[in-house]
């Protein structure tokens, strides 16, 4: 699968037109997906966006990314710098499987001249207009003469995810999601009664609320009909419970309330 994301003054057309022919050399079958470079925001994130939303078009069993070490090490210190955790790339998300996590970018450098397996850059990659690319081109170097940094740095995010798990399945013993089906689901109000707001956001990232949002929510509990987005669900305040449904074009207000 190959996304053209339409930039670099027509490199990425030569990237797609690469990847075609190399992989018909092969007998592979290619998926490949033009973008319009028409976006709102940031553009890494709406082309993440873009090209996950093409893989689910695919329906494949499984899909294989080539996410590597230095990819998961980057992601960690973007995660870091943004305030939002120190967790990294999962080697499994879903249907989504990285197998090439255990190795650095220089490895699958290696074994590509090794093997004289043709490849392409992005000229992109050496601008520092992005944060991934600053940390890439800046800020990781820096740190090469520390010895094997990348896996300690790499063990540490995966202690921290380990306990974010933990603390995951003690809250799912604690609160009861019900669901309800078609993708909506009930939680009872009462079991975020004099809970931290990070309780209720752990509680809740599961349909990709954040951390503001807990804390949004914890201020919004007494408050009926308050309403929140997530990227792929809506929720909202009743009486006694959270309503949550998985986001379609229809409106929130199409979700059933009961009101006794």
């Amino acid at each position: 699968m190959h996304i053209n994301h339409s930039t670099r003054n027509g490199e990425s057309d030569r990237d797609e037109q690469f990847v075609k022919e190399h992989f018909s050399l092969l007998g592979i079958k290619v998926y490949t997906k033009r973008l319009s470079a028409n976006y709102d925001g940031n553009f890494h994130h709406w082309a993440r966006n873009e090209r996950y939303n093409f893989i689910k078009t695919l329906d494949y069993d499984y899909i294989l990314t080539a996410h590597h070490m230095d990819d998961a090490v980057e992601s960690i210190f973007i995660n870091l710098v943004n305030g939002r955790s120190v967790e990294s790339i999962l080697a499994v998300s879903g249907n989504v499987i990285r197998p090439l996590l255990e190795f650095s970018k220089s490895d699958i450098l290696d074994y590509a001249h090794q093997n004289n397996i043709q490849y392409v850059q992005d000229s992109s990659n050496d601008s520092n207009v992005y944060t991934r690319n600053l940390i890439r081109n800046k800020i990781i170097p820096a740190l090469s003469n520390l010895e094997d940094y990348k896996n300690k740095i790499l063990s540490f995010s995966h202690r921290a995810q380990s306990d974010r798990q933990l603390l995951l399945s003690m809250i799912d013993s604690e609160v009861s999601i019900k669901h309800e089906g078609s993708d909506a689901y009930t939680i009872s109000k009462e079991v975020f009664q004099g809970k931290e707001p990070n309780y209720i956001y752990l509680a809740l990232s599961r349909f990709g609320f954040n951390r503001d949002q807990g804390e949004q929510i914890k201020k919004s509990l007494e408050v009926v009909g308050g309403l929140f987005y997530s990227a792929d669900y809506k929720l909202l305040i009743d009486r006694r419970q959270l309503l949550i449904r998985k986001k379609t074009s229809d409106q929130i207000s199409n979700i059933e309330i009961g009101l006794e």
